[in-house]
């Protein structure tokens, strides 16, 4: 095995079912919804979890660890290693998505996001939905049939895509997605 890199150790965004039972093996803490965060090291085109005893043998407490974790999304934020986009609909919803990056799930963990959220649907009344660890959806509670059901299609076209969901079953309607409701 080799050292941990604290550079590469980020929150991870997974179903609960992703985690095995709590036997001691993993360093995670449970979210809301049947979500789980866990501490994962970035390998590059994967991620693999870190047990306690990787962060003993580098000297690394599980608080400090999490610090790390988030400081390095965080940075990667800032980087804009994660893309940002507003989907407009005809009736004037707006949508806005956090995406093409593996940890695009945990941003909804970071600071000021829910604020940026509220800020491009004009208003805390809205949900949020990660239906793949590489995208999180910030979607209002109202939206006209045609807004919604194009939402639906981008959701179901990346369940097919993607093969890491935060949500279960993989092909949901949207309304049947939501993790966090805000207001």
């Amino acid at each position: 095995m080799t050292e941990l890199d604290p550079a590469k150790i980020y929150p991870y965004v997974v179903p609960d079912t992703y985690v095995p039972h709590w036997d001691g093996s993993y360093v995670f803490w449970d979210l809301e919804h049947e979500l789980r965060v866990m501490l994962v090291i970035d390998l590059g085109h994967i991620v693999s979890s870190i047990r306690p005893q990787e962060l003993e043998e580098i000297g690394m407490s599980e608080e400090t660890a999490w610090d790390t974790a988030f400081r390095n999304l965080h940075n990667d934020w800032g980087d804009k290693r994660m893309w940002v986009n507003v989907l407009n609909g005809d009736e004037g919803e707006r949508c806005m998505v956090v995406e093409n990056h593996w940890s695009a799930a945990a941003t909804i963990l970071l600071p000021g996001i829910q604020e940026a959220a509220a800020e491009y649907l004009g208003g805390w009344d809205f949900f949020a939905t990660a239906p793949d660890t590489s995208f999180l959806l910030f979607f209002p509670k109202k939206l006209s049939p045609i807004f919604k059901n194009r939402l639906d299609q981008m959701i179901s076209d990346r369940s097919v895509l993607f093969r890491k969901p935060c949500c279960r079953p993989r092909r949901k309607r949207l309304v049947q997605h939501v993790n966090y409701a805000f207001k």
